[in-house]
């Protein structure tokens, strides 16, 4: 995030006319700030708003004023963030910059398909207790899931399923059927998050709850795939249109298995999640690539 407000005042460190950036890191970090060949390293204050960030600051003199962005780095260990900045005036900008992977890979607000692509989680869709699926459809994606599993290579309704199709709300549950949750229209935001157990199916879309109790039959232990539904190990449809901000999986004992943070890899800008829990990238495995949102 970066904001400016006035600046004034004088002293050795900025003087009246110049521009001062204020920005918090996480603390222990190196933050430098660089356009065209100027570099500037800042040094860091314990934040006493926020005591996880420093607070760094920059003095950027009137002559050095421009519409070209300056950037923002900034590294601890083996991650690291940036983000960009146009200082144009005598203000004081505000920037904040957090980082949850590693150096190698650019942290972005959210992954696109448009319908071809896929990521196969790996996790088997029978030890999922909870799922939390954040983003946006896109787009009308008729009989298309946002997420699933079946052991069918033709059918998802009664047959071992767990799966989740939002033109209309139907969650797929077992080999019973399926439940008639809410659905989610075309440029529609959403927050999917459902609940299962050997006795019950809670599913929460947009803050609208639906249950059902009873027991819960087989599901299938092919993995879980995100955009799109395993067909027993194949792509039978058009996956939904629609981006996705974040995924976190749980397994039967509430334990965090999969927290995926949308990315690309910096070595090829190949765009996918970074898994916070397993340490590793996971990308594509359908046609075409994602489209990757604004850096964050």
């Amino acid at each position: 995030m970066i904001g400016k407000t006035n600046a004034g005042g004088g002293g050795g460190f900025a003087k009246a006319g110049d521009a001062v950036l204020r920005v918090s890191a996480p603390a222990g970090s190196t933050v430098t700030l660089t356009r065209d060949n100027i570099v500037k390293t800042g040094t860091g204050w314990l934040d006493a708003e926020n005591t996880n960030n420093n607070v760094y600051l920059f003095s950027i003199k009137s002559a050095q004023f421009s519409n070209d962005p300056w950037t923002i780095n900034a590294t601890s260990g083996a991650s690291s963030a940036s983000l960009s900045v146009v200082i144009n005036g005598s203000y004081i900008y505000s920037a904040v910059i957090s980082f949850r992977i590693p150096a190698g890979y650019q942290e972005v607000a959210y992954i696109e398909a448009d319908g071809a692509q896929y990521v196969n989680t790996g996790i088997a869709a029978n030890t999922i207790g909870r799922g939390v699926f954040t983003g946006r459809i896109t787009s009308a994606s008729n009989y298309t899931s946002l997420f699933g599993a079946t052991n069918s290579t033709s059918a998802i309704e009664n047959v071992q399923s767990l799966a989740y199709r939002p033109s209309d709300g139907q969650f797929f549950l077992d080999n019973n059927g399926h439940m008639n949750a809410t659905a989610i229209g075309a440029d529609t935001d959403f927050t999917v998050d459902f609940t299962v157990s050997s006795s019950a199916l809670n599913v929460t879309v947009n803050g609208a709850e639906t249950s059902i109790s009873g027991t819960v039959g087989t599901i299938t232990s092919r993995p879980l795939w995100i955009f799109q539904n395993n067909y027993g190990g194949t792509s039978l449809a058009v996956g939904v249109h629609a981006r996705m901000r974040g995924v976190q999986i749980y397994n039967r004992s509430d334990e965090l298995v999969a927290d995926y943070v949308p990315c690309y890899q910096r070595s090829d800008n190949a765009v996918g999640f970074y898994d916070i829990v397993s340490e590793t990238f996971i990308g594509n495995s359908g046609s075409g690539s994602f489209s990757a949102g604004p850096d964050v």
